[in-house]
């Protein structure tokens, strides 16, 4: 039972959010703040839908020229599993450019949601950032 829940909790994970594992592109304005994405944390309909918790977030690679900023907010579930317009949680994540920064920036960073026991699942994104 615990290895499927966490293959549930890591496949929520997984398809909850917005990019894949390789470096996806990102366009920032300088002097702005850019929305990265917002990434749902979830159990599946057959275990109702519920926030799968607060997913803990490691810097891999920090932006040279500029910051990530994270943030846990209440949502209502958009999408797969059955689980649209269900209350479920989420991270939302910024990409801060140094002011005045024009140029190129690259970050990645995982998130990781524990199952039960020792257990950990996780995935991590990484981004090639223009500053525009």
């Amino acid at each position: 039972m615990r290895s499927i829940f966490s293959a549930l909790l890591a496949g929520a994970l997984a398809l909850s959010c917005a990019v894949s594992a390789s470096a996806e592109s990102l366009r920032a304005k300088a002097n702005s703040v850019t929305p990265v994405g917002f990434f749902y944390s979830y159990l599946p309909l057959g275990y109702g839908c519920a926030t799968a918790g607060k997913p803990k977030v490691r810097i891999l690679r920090a932006p040279e020229h500029g910051e990530l900023r994270t943030e846990w907010r209440k949502s209502t579930l958009g999408h797969a599993g059955g689980c649209a317009g269900k209350p479920g949680g989420g991270l939302a994540v910024w990409y801060i450019p140094q002011k005045g920064y024009h140029g190129p920036d690259k970050f990645r960073f995982m998130m990781s949601t524990a199952g039960f026991g020792a257990s950990t699942n996780s995935k991590d994104w990484g981004y090639n950032v223009t500053v525009e």
